[in-house]
This record gives C-alpha cells, structure tokens and sequence, in this order.
C-alpha cells in the first residue's frame, strides 16, 4: 500500500446502528473512495495507528483503525457514535478489530499460494460463478439517474503460462525457478487492477479474471503484461516469455468449460511460437477434441 498519494482502497463502515457496509467482489477500484480525501483515514493508514476525529457536520464522533494482512493489503474499519470515545471503549473495539483481523489472515493463509501469495484453486469456484452469473448485456447499474445505461463489461479468463519453464529448473535448479515463480507473480500484481483476480494454479500456470469492454481491451491488458515479462531481466535467467490464452466468460458458464477454452487458447499460442496471445473466439475453435492439433508435433514444455 503505498501512502501520501492518491488512490483507491477498500473502506468498510459501520454506523451506529450496527450495519455493516462492505464492498462486492467486482465493485471498480474507480468508483472506491479516495484515500487523500479523507485526512483521517490518510493519517490511520500512514502511521498503522487508529485515528480518533469529531464529524462536525453530524456531530459524530470517529475512529478509524488500520489492518495490515499478511499479503500486504490494507483495510480501514470506519466506526462513528453519538458519545466521545473514552480509552476503555476503543480498547475494547481495537481488541474486537485484532481478533477479526487474526481471523481473515487464517482465511487468507488458506486461499493464498504459499510461494508467491497470490489466490490459489481453492477460492477460484466462487469469484468465477460470480462473474458467469452477470448477463454482459444488462446494464451494471452505475449510471445516475436520468443517464444513459451501459451494458456491463464483459468478464475474461485467461491462462498464462511461462514458456519453457521446465528447461529453467533443469538448467538452474529450482530455488531460481522459485524466484522465477515469485517474480512472475509480482509482475501479475503490478499489471492487473485492484479488482482483478491473479491465481497460481500450480506449476507455472497462472489464472487471471477481469472485467473488460471488448475482447481488444482484454488483448491489450494481456499484452501489456505478455511485454512486461520478456522485458524483464530475471536473476541468473536473464529472460522469460509467458504464453497467453483467453476467452470470454459466457452467462451461466462453468469453471470447466471456461479453462478448457482458455487452455486450447494457450496451446494454439505456444504451437504458434510461444511469447503469445491468442483468443479463443478469434481463433473459432469450437471442441478440443475437433480441434486441437496434434500433440506429438508440439513441444509444450
């Protein structure tokens, strides 16, 4: 989380009647609240300390208190009253805030890849049939009233795989294929937006979804990233290519079916000549079995 400049974090509130407010999954990190404009959650964030403040415009007494979680994301919890906050209240409330925050870090532990930190396959299921629950042609509901509706964005999935990273661990070992992994990992997290989600499905195989206008703002995100990597100079290493292949999320879609389509995708980009991106729905592929080259005459790996 970086501090003293402009941008986007999740905020959750309570008010004093006990109701939570929180976030959906794929609420856009541009319709978040800005951090630099809100002087006490700034201060809350900057110093990891709680933050008492008077609301002058309701007359509300504040307290904002930071969490830090073990994979390095920063929450601020939000709590107003009516009465000034004594010593004794905030302890209490601060106690109650580090058991919740010891609770997420045990449920983040067991949806975290332990290597790189990123979402494993077991939190994938219920991001996804959020995702294939939403019709691309209803309207996402953020227009004002009296504005124009939009469709809502289309969701992506996309597999990425890192090209010939079995040769890596054969020539270097694999404390640098490791490294590799890591490092990999940390460019997904620098290229990808708040709101979208990275996951290690094992080996070199990274998943990502996101939410996109059209397949040619997908394409250039997955380039973006395609890019990103070969420039990337890697310890020992020096260069590594990732192979990209993805498809649309269709309405009611399964996980299966989806992966299925992004893998074909990936196969096409690595038979191509790897360091790749290849669509399935531009590539007009309908059934792997119908349509999948020959194995024997590619080298995947």
């Amino acid at each position: 989380m970086r501090t003293g400049t402009a941008f986007n974090v999740p905020i959750f509130f309570l008010d004093q009647l006990g109701t939570v407010e929180s976030l959906p999954l794929w609420y856009p990190a541009s319709s978040c609240p800005i951090l630099t404009d809100f002087p006490n959650r700034q201060r809350a964030a900057d110093q990891l300390e709680s933050v008492r403040f008077i609301d002058e415009s309701c007359q509300a007494h504040g307290l904002v208190m930071p969490m830090v979680t073990e994979s390095q994301q920063t929450f601020l919890l939000e709590i107003t009253s009516p009465h000034p906050w004594t010593t004794g209240a905030q302890q209490v409330v601060e106690g109650c805030f580090k058991v919740f925050h010891h609770f997420l870090n045990l449920l983040n532990y067991g949806e975290r890849d332990t290597l790189t930190g990123l979402l494993n396959r077991k939190s994938f299921d219920e991001a996804f049939f959020k995702m294939s629950q939403q019709d691309p042609n209803a309207s996402d509901g953020t227009a004002e009233e009296g504005e124009r509706r939009h469709p809502s964005a289309a969701c992506w999935m996309a597999v990425i795989d890192i090209d010939h990273f079995k040769r890596v661990n054969d020539t270097f070992g694999h404390l640098i294929g490791d490294e590799v992994l890591l490092l990999v990992a940390r460019i997904l997290q620098a290229t990808f937006r708040q709101e979208d989600r990275i996951y290690r499905f094992g080996g070199e195989e990274f998943v990502v979804l996101l939410r996109a206008p059209d397949a040619m703002w997908a394409t250039a995100a997955f380039e973006r990233l395609r890019e990103t990597v070969a420039a990337y100079r890697f310890p020992q290493v020096e260069h590594v290519t990732v192979s990209v292949g993805f498809s649309m999320i269709r309405h009611h879609d399964t996980p299966s079916g989806a992966f299925d389509r992004a893998d074909q995708a990936v196969y096409q980009a690595k038979s191509q000549g790897r360091n790749r991106i290849c669509s399935f729905e531009m590539l007009g592929l309908s059934s792997r079995s119908a349509h999948a080259p020959d194995q024997n005459t590619v080298e995947l790996f």
